[in-house]
């Protein structure tokens, strides 16, 4: 009797082991996949467009903008075929939403550059630090 108990407590034990360790890789792998799409929305999204060009670029927010209006004055400030001071206006709406700065953002002639992130260029539009000639 004792010679089949052994095994099935064996069988036991070694399912134990392997669901455990399926839950761990699993969670893991998750982790690491969260981890790394948060890095590239960041990079891409969130963060300077570049970070070498501190060249002053001269924005006009006008009076009663919106946050998608001004998403997309600093989106094409530079042109339709370059990017301008944002990587993308979706995520500047999302961040100025999610910080709940959306109806702060103030009117006035700013000046940004391009290795100024979001958080940086929602500071100055929310604290209305116009340039010297706004």
């Amino acid at each position: 009797m004792k010679a089949e108990t052994v095994p099935i407590k064996g069988k036991k034990q070694h399912r134990f082991v392997r669901a455990l360790s399926v839950r761990l890789l699993s969670f893991i792998l998750v982790t690491a996949a969260l981890f790394g799409a948060v890095r590239i929305f960041l990079f891409d999204y969130v963060y300077p467009v570049d970070e070498e060009d501190a060249t002053p670029i001269e924005v006009v927010i006008p009076q009663g903008a919106s946050a998608s209006t001004i998403a997309s004055i600093l989106y094409h400030v530079r042109g339709e075929d370059e990017k301008g001071l944002i990587a993308s206006k979706t995520s500047f709406k999302i961040y100025v939403d999610f910080i709940g700065k959306a109806n702060s953002l103030q009117a006035g002639t700013y000046l940004f550059s391009r290795n100024m992130s979001i958080a940086e260029i929602v500071h100055i539009l929310c604290t209305g630090n116009q340039s010297a000639n706004g």
